[in-house]
């Protein structure tokens, strides 16, 4: 849905993220909160949030979890956005522009 629209790169799991950030000085995060291993998005989130640079970056939470709560929970926990799936690409695209 971003291609051709924006630069991205994709990390598969927790592990590979926390190298890519260290890496690449990223201008937002778009963070699935189930992730294939141990770590989900929020813990995932809060130690991105630790590494020098990416403390105020937005970070948006990507999830099914989709009820009022959630959405308060994900904020309250370090991400900046939240958009529940299923979405559509023009909600993507709205949210890419509200986090530059």
């Amino acid at each position: 849905m971003l291609k051709g629209k924006y630069k991205f790169d994709i990390a598969p799991n927790a592990d590979e993220a926390l190298v890519k950030v260290k890496q690449t000085s990223y201008k937002a995060i778009l963070m699935d909160i189930n992730l294939q291993n141990d770590t989900d998005g929020v813990q995932l989130t809060k130690l991105i949030r630790q590494i020098n640079g990416y403390n105020k970056i937005p970070v948006a939470a990507i999830t099914a979890y989709a009820l009022d709560k959630d959405k308060e929970t994900f904020l309250s926990q370090g991400m900046t956005h939240y958009l529940s799936k299923p979405f559509s690409k023009s909600d993507l695209l709205d949210l890419t522009q509200i986090m530059q």
